[in-house]
């Protein structure tokens, strides 16, 4: 006897977030991903293009964070890992940077 699992979650998260939530809730998984995602890119542009300069090590944050977030998107394609303890735990953390990141630059640009 094989010993299979009864199926609790979708394929992957982004199936499983569609299921629970709808297209409308997938939507806004999809766009709040997408903005955390923008917000290192748009600050790494402002410092190479050099309309900003760079704090210490604030590339190497950014290239990680950017990494990060590529790298749970990807693992998101085959396993629903958001229920995880860990994971989701690491994934808060990851978007309370972004968004952090994203504030400062707000007070910077009203500076």
């Amino acid at each position: 006897e094989a010993g299979y699992r009864d199926p609790t979650y979708a394929h992957n998260a982004y199936l499983d977030v569609w299921a629970e939530l709808g297209v409308m809730g997938l939507a806004v998984w999809l766009i709040l991903l997408g903005e955390f995602f923008a917000t290192p890119f748009k600050r790494l542009i402002a410092i190479k293009t050099g309309k900003e300069k760079p704090q210490k090590e604030e590339i190497l944050f950014l290239l990680g964070l950017i990494g990060s977030l590529a790298a749970f998107s990807v693992h998101s394609l085959f396993e629903t890992a958001i229920f995880s303890p860990v994971i989701l735990s690491l994934l808060m953390i990851i978007f309370a940077l972004a968004a952090n990141m994203a504030k400062n630059q707000e007070a910077r640009i009203m500076n």
